[in-house]
């Protein structure tokens, strides 16, 4: 017999989240499924995020506080190192300054468990505060939330960003694939990565609202190490090609490694690095070309070197 009320694990990922963690909090609590475990992840906070964590959650069990002995740096790096400490049925994640419908975790579970689902997909608007952007909400193909999709279907939509990827997974799939901190942007790729592996991915009538106007955002700011986007660009193509998807998918991602080598050859001289961190970049960036320079010739693109660089610069 199905457990009808099977336990979720939010995990979130903490770094000076002092203006946005009495939201998120607040939104979790008073979430309409109550079996749930909050998993907050601190990154060695400099600002009050811990005291505010301290003094909401307290006396509800349900919130667990994780402080990290080593410093973490990026997302994923938390949410391998909570891992660990999940005892969920079901894996969601959140920044700390997204939020959720009130009742988008119980149609999450309410279609799992209808469907038996690996994944369950809710809508997502990317959230600007101040500003209502009608044009930026992920739906359901077609808006038909009785739609089931294939691996392999799901794994190529979410590369051309027409399904997104802040969704229910079953605690199952998420060990079977993984998600491990090698670069600072893995957790896109293990999660393209759990579309392959999952039964179907079915859909969920509640909305994920991801914000995108939170200036301190790590993916707002300029580091060496965010170079990595290459890295991730990389490994989708090779997991393309290895599950056979089609020569537009695949062209697509060689576009957009391409664009980002691009901008990262500008960025290596616009900006002051330290000789590590410049080394580090140019190892990136000599890598992405040589791989670049094998597909165009496998997929008969770019054969032309001169117009390989002026038409990548002219798409920026």
């Amino acid at each position: 017999m199905k457990n009808k009320h099977p336990l979720v694990s939010i995990v979130i990922p903490i770094y000076n989240g002092e203006k946005y963690l009495p939201g998120i909090i607040k939104n979790l609590v008073e979430q309409t499924y109550k079996n749930i475990e909050v998993l907050l992840v601190d990154d060695f906070s400099t600002d009050n995020s811990v005291k505010i964590i301290e003094e909401m959650t307290r006396g509800d069990k349900r919130f667990k506080l994780l402080k990290r002995e080593t410093k973490g740096g990026t997302a994923v790096a938390g949410q391998e190192y909570a891992l660990p400490f999940v005892s969920g049925d079901y894996y969601f994640y959140m920044s700390q300054d997204d939020f959720i419908d009130n009742d988008l975790l119980e149609k999450c579970i309410e279609r799992a468990i209808d469907t038996d689902a690996d994944v369950v997909m809710p809508n997502m608007v990317f959230y600007y505060e101040n500003q209502h952007n009608t044009k930026a909400f992920l739906y359901p193909l077609n808006n038909d939330y009785s739609s089931e999709l294939e691996p392999k279907t799901a794994f190529e939509l979410s590369l051309t960003w027409q399904i997104h990827g802040s969704v229910l997974r079953k605690m199952s799939l998420v060990k079977k694939v993984g998600i491990k901190a090698d670069y600072y942007n893995s957790c896109e790729y293990y999660l393209r990565k759990s579309f392959l592996y999952a039964n179907k991915i079915v859909f969920a009538d509640s909305t994920f609202y991801y914000r995108q106007d939170n200036p301190n955002a790590i993916t707002k700011s300029i580091k060496y190490f965010t170079v990595d986007i290459m890295t991730t660009d990389l490994m989708l193509i090779d997991l393309a090609i290895q599950n056979n998807c089609s020569r537009e998918i695949i062209c697509h991602q060689i576009h957009k490694l391409r664009r980002n080598l691009i901008s990262w050859t500008r960025k290596r001289s616009k900006y002051k690095w330290t000789p590590e961190q410049k080394k580090y970049i140019k190892t990136a960036c000599r890598n992405a070309y040589n791989v670049l320079r094998n597909l165009s010739k496998q997929y008969k693109i770019f054969n032309n070197p001169i117009r390989f660089w002026i038409s990548g610069i002219r798409s920026l």
